[in-house]
């Protein structure tokens, strides 16, 4: 194949429809968007020949990976090399927590929530953006407040999206800190892993 006509992956892109629909059956679909916790991709997967690509496009919706970044390898077994690299590992034991000494709580960002949560208490979304930050932050103001602060949370659409409570700035800067660490991991590896057809 001429060399400047050859597809260079992984190809980094918006994951949408139309994009989805052009790309070839066998490439490997990896969503940059990741669990917070388990540091994997919210979807991944192969192209599905054209007879099942509606059926796999809406599996892309159910997982909320679409309109958000992605990048699609050659085939499976590429995807995957890339993707163990891609996890984070900032220690060698298997079980280390790097969050053993983080008070934190997990649930939904719902009214009630805000308004029984002491003032003071961060949140963070537990959805990690591919720039490594969180898709949403903030804090608990004081109760006179929280009649407004729900008010902008329900505008920007935030309302009974997961997330993570803090007690203190700290914890949430610790965690903070883990998420950039694993990004710039996943940031390297990406680098590592270029081919050409």
């Amino acid at each position: 194949m001429n060399s400047k006509n050859a597809k260079k992956y992984p190809i980094h892109a918006k994951l949408t429809k139309k994009f989805y629909m052009g790309l070839p059956a066998g490439n490997c679909i990896v969503s940059l968007t990741f669990n917070t916790i388990t540091g994997q991709s919210w979807f991944v997967g192969e192209v599905e020949p054209p007879g099942g690509r509606d059926k796999q496009w809406k599996s892309i919706v159910q997982s909320r990976a679409h309109q958000r970044n992605c990048l699609v390898y050659k085939n499976k077994k590429v995807a995957e090399q890339c993707i163990d690299k891609m996890l984070p590992k900032t220690q060698e034991d298997p079980h280390y927590d790097p969050f053993a000494d983080v008070s934190f709580m997990d649930g939904k960002l719902s009214k009630s929530v805000l308004n029984n949560l002491d003032e003071g208490v961060f949140f963070m979304s537990r959805v990690l953006l591919s720039d490594g930050s969180p898709e949403f932050s903030g804090f608990i103001g004081p109760a006179a407040g929280r009649q407004e602060h729900w008010k902008f949370i329900s505008q920007q659409g935030l309302a009974q999206r997961r997330c993570f409570f803090f007690c203190n700035k700290a914890d949430m800067e610790k965690y903070r800190k883990y998420m950039f660490q694993a990004y710039e991991q996943r940031h390297h590896a990406l680098k590592l892993h270029k081919e050409v057809i």
